[in-house]
């Protein structure tokens, strides 16, 4: 299994069940991958079983174009586990470097079986997602989503 953890920084996430690649916008002692998410994940399509995305897509300037990049990376029904910071809360207006918040509802923009996503998601992206689960964390959403790839397969191009 290979995971994906996009903004590791300075506490990456370590698995036994998993090679974990980690990338971030500087180098660091566990970065494998130097990148800045605002122009795409450096990696080939199908090729991760699961990203983690953890207090990052609220840094970007374009959320569907990274969701789009994550979707791309993933392999068919892979797993994306996103947290972002809840619209107006303490998490969101104190780091200066955060583009904007998010509501307990935006990724349902992704998900077709949602009204947002039936109505306007397919608006600005093709790409389609299941969101299995998602709940309040604390003064953040929390999220786990499926990604939808009908006909395609996956790819293995990492040692395991």
């Amino acid at each position: 299994m290979i995971v994906l953890e996009l903004g590791s920084g300075a506490c990456p996430t370590m698995r036994e069940d998993a090679r974990v690649l980690h990338l971030d916008r500087v180098e660091g002692p566990h970065v494998e991958l130097v990148a800045d998410l605002n122009h795409g994940i450096p990696l080939p399509s199908n090729t991760v079983d699961e990203v983690i995305a953890i207090d990052v897509l609220e840094h970007l300037q374009d959320v569907v174009a990274a969701m789009d990049e994550i979707h791309r990376v993933l392999v068919p029904n892979g797993l994306a586990v996103i947290q972002v910071p809840l619209a107006g809360t303490y998490n969101h207006i104190t780091d200066p470097t955060h583009v904007r918040g998010f509501g307990m509802d935006s990724f349902d923009f992704f998900d077709d079986a949602k009204p947002l996503g039936r109505h306007n998601g397919r608006l600005y992206t093709a790409r389609r997602w299941t969101i299995e689960r998602k709940e309040q964390v604390g003064l953040n959403v929390k999220a786990w989503m499926r990604a939808i790839k009908p006909g395609e397969s996956s790819a293995t191009w990492w040692a395991t």
